[in-house]
């Protein structure tokens, strides 16, 4: 089967034609999929050189020290 439009001269077929969801998705299936889009609390440690918090895996931006060694040189605050 053809299908004519109107604003073009040419024609495509019926499996040719983008696709539209058959039914409404209700608002519990919709839900269901985004179940695990929450975001999480960022969880953070303790420095073990100078005590601040900060976030795991990552140089600790009070005293520049990452894995038992200082990585980054820190300017102290006035």
């Amino acid at each position: 089967m053809f299908v004519r439009f109107a604003t073009c001269e040419r024609t495509i077929t019926e499996d040719k034609i983008m696709a539209v969801p058959k039914r409404k998705v209700t608002p519990s299936r919709r839900n269901k999929r985004r179940s695990h889009h929450a975001l999480k609390a960022a969880s953070y440690q303790e420095c073990p050189n100078c005590g601040e918090l900060k976030r795991p895996h990552h140089v600790c931006a009070a005293c520049g020290h990452y894995d038992g060694r200082e990585v980054v040189e820190v300017a102290e605050a006035l």
